[in-house]
């Protein structure tokens, strides 16, 4: 059975005209319709009951619970095989997107994202905001950055903070307000774009490799703003041993160190 034709399959069952598979897999339909057919024979079930529009027997319903499972398992370890041991880095779209698909069995993320579609573990010691900028930048001359001192300046933010409007709260006004110069969400990406000077970054403490960008410095946001970070898995996710022994070890580790005792949940991005 070819994963391909598996592919075949389940376009098919999503667009249920041999038409639509066809246009969306960019190929012609006899081809695809003669697959399908070797695919029926292969298996000595029929799989649609054809007409206007194209339905599952219930053989093909699962099958297509079957081909569903195999083409997630080959991207995900297609996915596991081309990063070749390196992390896999994003905003926190990027990574509910991958752990949605199965790519990846966990994922951190930042506040501000809504975190109840997954089981999760927030993280003991919360991360600080700022601005990220060349140490000639005339912000760099401050110990702290204030809500006045954006007005007007070119900025850098991740799509996520963007797109969640979470600055508003420290700001005291609308984050329409602010002149955001671009967004990206791989912070080395926008760490290039503040060596050159295009724009301030907003990011996290500790989140950048100094040694490999040491033309730029760091200022905290004034009033301090802090964001929570979370391991998330997916809910009633079924691990290898490997992950149950490293969820478990974690859950461990976290217990011993806050004492089994988690300081109380605050909104996302609160200033302090």
């Amino acid at each position: 059975m070819d994963i391909r034709v598996l592919q075949y399959f389940l376009t098919v069952a999503r667009e249920e005209t041999i038409s639509g598979a066809a246009e969306v897999l960019h190929m012609t339909q006899p081809p695809l319709s003669r697959q399908l057919k070797e695919l029926e024979n292969e298996l000595g079930k029929q799989l649609f009951i054809r007409g206007k529009r194209i339905k599952l027997t219930k053989d093909g319903m699962l099958l297509r619970k079957r081909a569903e499972e195999i083409v997630s398992l080959m991207e995900k370890t297609r996915a596991e095989v081309s990063a070749s041991g390196e992390a896999v880095s994003g905003d926190g779209y990027d990574v509910t997107e991958r752990l949605d698909r199965g790519l990846i069995d966990f994922g951190t993320i930042i506040e501000p994202i809504d975190v109840s579609r997954y089981d999760s573990l927030r993280l003991p010691r919360p991360d600080v905001w700022g601005l990220l900028m060349k140490k000639d930048a005339p912000l760099a001359e401050k110990e702290a950055v204030r809500p006045e001192d954006l007005r007007g300046i070119p900025l850098i933010s991740s799509r996520q903070l963007a797109g969640e409007n979470g600055l508003s709260g420290w700001l005291g006004y609308s984050c329409d307000k602010l002149r955001i110069a671009a967004t990206g969400n791989l912070v080395n990406t926008l760490c290039l774009l503040a060596e050159e000077g295009a724009g301030y970054v907003f990011t996290l403490d500790g989140v950048v490799d100094f040694t490999s960008h040491s033309r730029l410095c760091f200022r905290p946001l004034e009033p301090r703003m802090e964001s929570w970070m979370y391991l998330i898995w997916k809910k009633y996710q079924v691990f290898s041993a490997a992950s149950e022994l490293f969820l478990s070890s974690l859950k461990k580790m976290l217990s011993a160190e806050s004492g089994a005792h988690q300081p109380p949940a605050q909104n996302s991005l609160n200033p302090i």
